[in-house]
């Protein structure tokens, strides 16, 4: 039911809430300026957001996307230079590819599981098993690089990035494909899993393996935690956002019950939601204002915050009728938030990117387009390079 590009999760309207300490299981190229090494994602636009097939390191050295069904290919971003080709005919690179905060490991995840490679050597690391991976998969690492998450409907599995070993498993249930995901914070201390049995999200400490609260919801619920890991988003009947410390309620963001999915800026300044129908509702978080109400219908371009976290990159408006037309669909927008309009953007009809990363994107783009891997000029739309 919902499904939302970068990295994506999260809410609701409890009906109650439950406290329990139960324990988890245990068990020749275009040279490139220097990209500066991003500080921390969950505090600064400084290189906007990845999004889930192509990936950019923390340090901007590697570029890395989905190639085929079974490959993964590692390039040198300065250069252009291919390093390494991950390939695993066993396993399906369709869903996932992401660094360590580290950069010293490269992570491909599929519908066969979770393979985690040596950057420098590009050799196997280790292969993570035993999820029911499907379309509701989530794979992260905590920010000291020690631990690999993945999750889908069985709940979520900690991994040990040195031994492989399973360090814990955060029970989770999920009957259908809905679109609800269980999900990590960005500091790796949380996790989060929904029950259909009992129609529950589950707050668990990673660290601890404790249970740490309860909330109950309806079974369409979605949840998420907000980029500084300080509270959870649920959406159920309305948008409400929760103190992960005291798990009570900080504000009800919208009380109207809506079947949507959204998106944080890094800085968790602003938030995007986005319903059935396609229209995408921008929230200023520090004032709880709706700052604006794009209808974008189904067009598949991700929306990405630049390096301020103050302007967005995103798909023109789809016009209801020729007479309503401003922006025709194939343009891009850079919006100004602040301003409340465009300030500049290109026309590209032939790009439709599933997958785009930003490591300057002030000046810069990587999409990983339909007809290739390529290096776009954010003022213009024209490529740069392409990687092969």
């Amino acid at each position: 039911m919902r499904k939302f590009w970068g990295e994506l999760l999260l809410l609701l309207a409890l009906f109650g809430i439950a406290i329990s300490t139960e324990k988890a299981s245990s068990t020749n190229m275009f040279q490139f300026p220097a990209t500066p090494a991003a500080t921390s994602t969950a505090q600064s636009c400084e290189r906007g957001n990845d999004t889930g097939g192509l990936a950019i390191s923390a340090d901007g050295k590697f570029l890395l996307a989905i190639y085929s069904d079974s490959e993964a290919r590692l390039w040198d971003f300065a250069t252009g230079e291919l390093l390494h080709h991950f390939l695993d005919p066993s396993h399906e690179f369709s869903t996932f590819v992401s660094f360590s905060p580290d950069n010293k490991y490269a992570v491909t995840s599929g519908v066969k599981g979770t393979i985690l490679w040596d950057v420098q050597t590009g050799v196997k690391h280790h292969t993570f098993e035993g999820d029911l991976q499907d379309d509701r998969t989530i794979v992260s690492f905590s920010s000291d690089s020690e631990y690999l998450f993945t999750g889908g409907a069985e709940g979520i599995r900690m991994w040990s990035v040195q031994t492989g070993q399973l360090v814990s498993f955060f029970h989770g249930f999920l009957q259908t494909a809905n679109g609800i995901f269980p999900s990590v914070s960005s500091d790796g201390k949380y996790a989060l899993t929904m029950d259909d049995n009992t129609q529950t999200w589950q707050v668990w400490d990673t660290h601890s393996g404790a249970k740490l609260h309860t909330f109950k919801t309806s079974s369409d619920a979605t949840t998420g935690f907000s980029p500084d890991s300080q509270s959870i988003l649920i959406n159920d009947y309305g948008l409400t956002l929760w103190n992960i410390a005291t798990y009570q309620l900080i504000r009800t963001i919208d009380p109207e019950p809506d079947d949507r999915t959204w998106q944080f800026s890094p800085d968790g300044r602003y938030l995007l939601t986005r319903d059935l129908v396609g229209k995408v509702v921008l929230w200023d978080m520090h004032t709880n204002r709706r700052l604006h109400t794009f209808m974008l219908l189904d067009h598949p371009f991700p929306y990405l915050f630049l390096s301020d976290c103050n302007r967005l990159l995103l798909p023109a408006e789809t016009p209801f009728s020729a007479t309503e037309a401003s922006h025709f669909e194939g343009q891009i927008l850079i919006w100004d938030i602040q301003a409340d309009r465009s300030t500049g953007g290109f026309l590209n009809t032939d790009l439709v990117p599933p997958s785009i990363a930003a490591p300057n994107p002030d000046q810069w783009i990587a999409v990983n387009a339909y007809d290739g891997l390529q290096l776009l000029d954010v003022q213009t739309g024209k490529e740069i390079r392409t990687y092969r």
